[in-house]
């Protein structure tokens, strides 16, 4: 599709404007698939017998809301086992990839 130039704060006061709810969801969709590789290059790493990712913790947050709607509690995600001292390892799943 075309290029977008709306800013992705400005997106966020969409009011409902289907138009705009689809250049929003486009930005973010990106943002997470930029995540999903990083994380897919970070497990990529082996750091004798193990890898980066599991030696790592990657926190992931957005701070954007869709203004248009009830305001819901940000999102906030981590990965990684952070060398192992997080109990169990965190499992995504982003664009049919499981990181």
């Amino acid at each position: 599709g075309a290029p977008i130039t709306d800013g992705w704060h400005g997106l966020t006061h969409h009011m409902k404007d289907p138009k705009q709810i689809e250049k929003y969801r486009v930005i973010n969709v990106w943002i997470v698939e930029q995540l999903a590789y990083l994380l897919q290059q970070m497990k990529a790493v082996d750091e004798a017998g193990t890898t980066l990712l599991d030696n790592s913790l990657v926190y992931f947050a957005s701070e954007m809301n869709d203004t248009s709607i009830v305001i819901r509690p940000k999102r906030r995600r981590s990965a990684g086992r952070s060398r192992s001292s997080l109990r169990r390892p965190a499992v995504w799943t982003i664009a049919g990839a499981s990181c």
